[in-house]
């Protein structure tokens, strides 16, 4: 789904781990639950996607448009979100451990919710 305009794409729970999604949109997508770990999306638009409760372990996200996205109890361990866009992000209780953070600093063991 590389470069694909998947925009309100409605797959919540959904298993697409390894999943390669470069400069995909996927803007208001339904996507809570989903595994998503070890998914490339450097590039893509995931602006106010649904993704709570999801696993994006290991996920590249570089330069991801994540402004209001729902992310919260999101397992963000390992992720890589330099230079990611989050406003408006919600990350309550999201696992950020060993992320790499939007200013390329690695967040600390115990990260939750917010990038130490």
């Amino acid at each position: 789904w590389s470069h694909c305009d998947k925009r309100r794409l409605n797959q919540a729970g959904s298993r697409a781990r390894n999943a390669r999604l470069e400069k995909a949109r996927l803007d208001d997508a339904q996507l809570g639950g989903a595994d998503l770990s070890y998914a490339v999306l450097t590039g893509a638009s995931l602006r106010n996607v649904q993704l709570s409760g999801s696993d994006l372990h290991g996920a590249e996200m570089t330069n991801v448009d994540l402004s209001g996205a729902d992310l919260a109890g999101a397992n963000l361990k390992y992720a890589i979100l330099k230079d990611a866009l989050l406003a408006g992000t919600r990350l309550d209780s999201a696992n950020l451990d060993k992320a790499t953070w939007v200013d390329g600093h690695v967040c600390a063991e115990g990260s939750l919710g917010q990038c130490r």
